[in-house]
């Protein structure tokens, strides 16, 4: 049998190295992306060993083929390496931080000590024993040099010889060897030097536990943690108004005192722009933003959420490493996402939303603001993805008055740390997005009623065409759908119906205007359940967000598998596309002769065919080629 390969990805704890995950063997590149993708996240050292087993000689072999730049960092300065960890390092695998010296950090025990005193005493003696001969041999050298000593001097000096020298060296051995810190601590273990901890990392880990312990209580009977937490909270008393000077008999009012912000909360000091929800309600209503007890509501219910989130994550594991720290992160960004679109807040608040609720788990405001940025990654990766959908589905409960919303916390966390193994589809299948174009702007404009009806028309269309080309639904992603073919020219036909369709129903009801895009590609996804991840899915995501209003775009795959079927294709050119390493040749399907006259009447692509490598297909009845502009103009 040949041999067994894999690639298994490591991150660095404070106790060594902990496999993360394990890929095949083809996807070696997909392993060193996601080490380095964990060590731009967590800010821990990873590595990727590809460990190859032969099963006939029962032999295995490991190879180091990626290694973080950071373990060079932590090796060379240990007793600064929580600054690697950032904001997980109150989490660390034994809830203290890294760093402090080698006799600190062994366990001062009593047996201990009383074993390296009597090493201690018996080497003190052992060098005064020495030192003693020695200078016995240099007094009897003494007389023959013309040295006379008294009668009694040569033992006295032998004496003090041997004391000296050992209550010297037991006091330079004691001071090496022996833990004093220890002692001084009545033999408490654990101990670390340096570090920012009082007493050990226990108790600095029930605090931060301890800060959440009233957080499913009334907000307003704790104003001190609302404005640490939040930079708002219960209006203080005014103090009572000046009296007016006499010469100003209706002199006004001044202004009631506003809350002073807290010194710990940094994002209330951001501009405006960075830190959305720190505007006044005022100046959220200027920008037509949500009012202003929209978000105080959402504040609310997620502290309370945090509460029993937190006592259920204090019971189960009370103590969080960065990767834990990491999912507890997802898991209430999922929560916050549920909360925003029950309150019906918008994308700025909805994120001001999650970043501050990770923020009050520890998370730094700078590395809390780049998650909030990397979320749309995150939930391309199945992984990750189920940590979020896990911590929507709990504040669904807990909105619902559900009597315990973290019962599966606890296994959430268990699949966390233990993930069940991913398959690989070994069928090629046609990966499709759909997407409403101007879905944000449709509540302003057909109001609530009129929104529904548009998103309900989208599905009705889209659903009818999966049906009739053998189509399956994956998910809905809010303004569209997620759909898998078998069939690559099935999934171009159904996307073709869809936008005849679209037309239809815009004649048919001008007053209900839908506007769509898709985006097509054919690969190998990785399948969890009952959905899809990987980089097909990402690059069919990313394909449709290039795409403009009535088109059909898709990858380079998608129009080979096409060859020699009635569909035409123009291409649009090389794009560099997010979280795709590989310029991608992306090409639009020319679903109709209006489509066809509109693309002949546009400029030249940017890269002709020749640069694309492609030549352009026969076009359908009606439709005119996309050739070189010298055809064109013709």
């Amino acid at each position: 049998m040949p041999p067994i390969v894999h690639f298994e990805v490591y991150l660095y704890q404070r106790r060594g190295w902990t496999l993360h995950t394990r890929f095949t063997s083809f996807q070696r590149d997909r392993a060193i992306e996601e080490a380095k993708a964990l060590e731009r996240h967590l800010g821990v050292p990873t590595k990727v060993v590809r460990e190859i087993y032969d099963s006939g000689a029962n032999v295995s072999d490991e190879a180091v083929v990626y290694l973080s730049p950071k373990i060079r960092e932590v090796q060379a300065a240990p007793a600064r390496a929580t600054e690697s960890y950032e904001a997980f390092s109150e989490y660390g695998p034994d809830g203290g931080l890294l760093g402090g010296s080698k006799v600190d950090q062994v366990a001062a025990s009593g047996a201990d000590l009383v074993l390296r005193m009597v090493l201690v005493i018996f080497g003190g003696l052992a060098l005064a024993a020495g030192v003693t001969v020695i200078g016995s041999f240099v007094l009897g050298q003494l007389p023959e040099a013309g040295v006379a000593l008294p009668p009694r001097a040569g033992p006295q000096i032998l004496f003090v010889l041997f004391l000296g020298s050992f209550l010297v060296s037991t006091l330079f051995m004691v001071l090496k060897f022996v833990p004093l810190g220890g002692i001084a601590d009545g033999g408490r273990p654990g101990r670390r030097a340096g570090s920012a901890l009082d007493d050990g990392g226990d108790d600095d880990e029930d605090a931060d536990w301890n800060q959440f312990a009233d957080l499913d209580e009334d907000p307003e009977k704790r104003p001190g943690l609302w404005a640490r937490l939040f930079g708002v909270g219960p209006t203080p008393e005014p103090e009572p108004e000046p009296p007016p000077p006499p010469p100003k008999p209706t002199p006004e009012p001044e202004p009631e005192p506003e809350p002073e912000p807290d010194e710990d909360d940094d994002w209330e000091e951001e501009p405006v722009d960075e830190a959305p929800d720190a505007v006044d309600d005022g100046q959220q209503a200027a920008k037509g933003g949500p009012p202003a007890v929209g978000m105080d509501v959402a504040r609310q219910e997620i502290t309370r959420f945090l509460g029993g989130a937190v006592n259920v994550i204090k019971s189960s594991r009370p103590q969080l490493d960065a990767f834990n720290k990491f999912g507890v992160n997802l898991f209430l960004a999922g929560a916050a996402e549920a909360l925003s679109l029950e309150g019906e807040i918008d994308d700025d608040g909805r994120q001001a939303l999650i970043r501050q609720t990770v923020e009050m788990v520890g998370t730094k405001p700078a590395l809390a603001q780049s998650f909030v940025e990397r979320l749309d990654e995150y939930v391309m990766e199945a992984r990750y993805m189920h940590m979020i959908q896990s911590g929507r589905e709990a504040m669904e409960l807990h909105l619902a008055g559900n009597s315990d919303p973290f019962a599966n916390l606890t296994s959430v966390l268990d699949d966390w740390n233990n993930p069940q193994a991913k398959q690989t589809s070994h069928t090629i299948m046609a990966i499709v997005f759909t997407d409403m174009v101007g879905s944000t702007g449709l509540t302003q404009e057909l109001g609530d009623v009129g929104a529904q009806e548009a998103v309900r028309a989208h599905n009705t269309i889209v659903r009818s065409a999966l049906s009739r080309h053998d189509g399956r639904e994956v998910k809905h992603t809010g303004d569209g759908i997620m759909a898998t073919f078998s069939n690559t020219v099935d999934a171009v036909e159904a996307m073709i119906d869809v936008q005849r369709a679209v037309i239809q129903h815009n004649q048919r009801a001008p007053g209900l205007p839908l506007g769509l895009k898709v985006g097509i590609n054919c690969g190998e996804p990785v399948v969890e359940g009952n959905d899809y991840f990987g980089t097909a899915v990402q690059l069919a995501a990313r394909v449709c967000d290039r795409a403009r209003q009535g088109q059909i775009w898709c990858t380079g795959v998608v129009k080979e598998l096409c060859a020699g079927k009635t569909v035409a294709f123009h291409p649009r050119g090389p794009f560099t596309l997010k979280g795709i390493k590989e310029p991608q040749h992306l090409f639009e399907v020319v679903w109709s002769n209006e489509r066809a006259q509109e693309i002949a009447a546009e400029l030249p692509p940017e890269t002709p065919e020749a640069a694309a490598g492609t030549t352009p297909p026969a076009s359908p009845p009606g439709a005119q080629p996309a050739d070189p502009p010298p055809a064109q103009s013709r």
